[in-house]
């Protein structure tokens, strides 16, 4: 099975692109919610205000939208610091093709070609008793016995474009939708990247979402369809996703073996599951 990657800021080009001038609106900070009649008024920092008959809130982890209209949602946190960047450095032919990811005894590292000169890669580590400063230098450091690949492509990366984050992901939530507001993507169930499926499922739930909507004259009926299409998925995706991560930073040398030898156990259908489309 191979891989195709893009990267996000060349596919939200795309995406826009394929929109009228005027329908996207920029640096919007909404501030409240509240419902009008049948509808939702949408007030932003900026003194703007919007009547909708809908909303969908595809606002990310920290969704204003779910935090305002539905307060639930916990965050939870996986004790695990994350560094991401694009290098402008291709890959070797084997791996142009391939999501590829290492794991050591202090962390782990993947990595995935976005387009013909570009390399997306990711380092995470178990986040240290001491907050300190991590940089290019000390991620050299810390991946210096990984495959020479990774040394080279940290070398190929200046420092500003190294971006540093905790790994969360959402739990909690038991239902996307509350009159007609509906959450999609991170906002309705953020996971941690370890199966490298948070995009692509907020994509699917853009897509299945849409089908809906078409098919049914009702929004609320659409948004019960939705979720009743996706949530499963969805809620498998997630826990999974939080397991293999904490698998990912087992540190006993017997567990390790063990978790080794069950990962070359796996069949390929397994990682293939995950991208059957649930609407055809």
């Amino acid at each position: 099975m191979q891989n195709v990657a893009i990267h996000r800021g060349v596919l939200q080009q795309i995406l826009a692109a394929e929109l009228a001038t005027g329908e996207l609106l920029l640096a919007k900070q909404l501030t409240s919610l509240e419902q009008q009649g049948e509808g939702m008024q949408l007030s932003f920092a900026d003194g703007t205000q919007f009547i909708s008959d809908c909303v969908i809130g595809a606002d990310g982890i920290h969704s204003q939208v779910r935090q305002q209209w539905f307060a639930e949602g916990e965050i939870r946190n996986t004790d695990q610091i994350c560094w991401r960047a694009v290098a402008d450095m291709p890959l070797p032919a084997p791996f142009q093709t391939q999501l590829t990811e290492s794991w050591g005894r202090n962390g782990r590292f993947g990595v995935v070609q976005v387009d013909a000169q570009r390399t997306y890669w990711f380092a995470v580590i178990r986040k240290l008793g001491v907050d300190q400063p991590v940089g290019q230098q000390q991620l050299l450091t810390a991946y210096q016995d990984f495959h020479p690949l990774v040394t080279e492509l940290l070398s190929h990366t200046p420092q500003q474009a190294i971006h540093e984050a905790m790994l969360t992901d959402l739990i909690g939530l038991r239902t996307w939708y509350r009159g007609p507001v509906a959450l999609i993507g991170d906002a309705a169930h953020a996971t941690t990247p370890n199966l490298g499926q948070g995009a692509c499922q907020a994509i699917e739930d853009a897509r299945v979402l849409a089908h809906y909507l078409r098919r049914s004259a009702a929004t609320k009926e659409a948004f019960a369809q939705f979720q009743t299409t996706r949530q499963a998925k969805v809620n498998q995706i997630v826990k999974t996703s939080w397991t293999v991560g904490k698998m990912a930073h087992w540190q006993n040398p017997l567990s390790i073996r063990l978790r080794n030898t069950l990962m070359r156990m796996i069949p390929a259908r397994v990682g293939a599951r995950q991208s059957a489309p649930t609407v055809r």
